[in-house]
Parts: C-alpha cells; sequence; structure tokens
C-alpha cells in the first residue's frame, strides 16, 4: 500500500515495491512496469483562445503500472507524481 507524509511542506508518497502507481507517473527516475504514454493536452494561454497552446508534460506510466522499487514520489502543479530525487 501506499503511505502518504508531510515533509518540508511538500506531500512525499511512499509506494512499496510491487504496488501499483495510482496516478500518471513521470518515467524519471521511476522503475515500473506497464504502459507508458506521452501527456499532451491543450490550454488556454490568452483569454478568448481556448485550446490553442499545446501543453506538453514528458512520458509518463500510466495509473495501475507496477513498481519494481520503492520510489519517494511528490505531486507537481499539474497533478502528475514525480520521483522526489
Amino acid at each position: 500500500m501506499s503511505c502518504i507524509a508531510e515533509e518540508n511542506a511538500i506531500i512525499v508518497i511512499s509506494i512499496q515495491e510491487n504496488n501499483t502507481l495510482l496516478a500518471h507517473t513521470n518515467v524519471e527516475n521511476v522503475s515500473a512496469r506497464g504502459e507508458i504514454e506521452p501527456l499532451v493536452g491543450r490550454e488556454w494561454k490568452v483569454a478568448n483562445q481556448a485550446g490553442e497552446e499545446v501543453a506538453y508534460s514528458g512520458l509518463c506510466w500510466t495509473p495501475g503500472s507496477v513498481v519494481d522499487r520503492s520510489p519517494d514520489l511528490t505531486i507537481n502543479e499539474r497533478g502528475i507524481w514525480q520521483a522526489l530525487n
């Protein structure tokens, strides 16, 4: 299971080995088994121009991927989990 603790005003998520990721997780420094997908979306950058800006959030493990090692993760401003180190 995962454990959530607060450290220095950031949330740290610890996932035990062989457990699943519960959110899209940046592939950098996270060893897992599962699907990888690019996260791409459209954003408002200027009023009245809905979806004209393409936002690329990187390559991510999909939710449900199984971690090979116990990573410590944090949540970035887009809600994507990423390795703390």
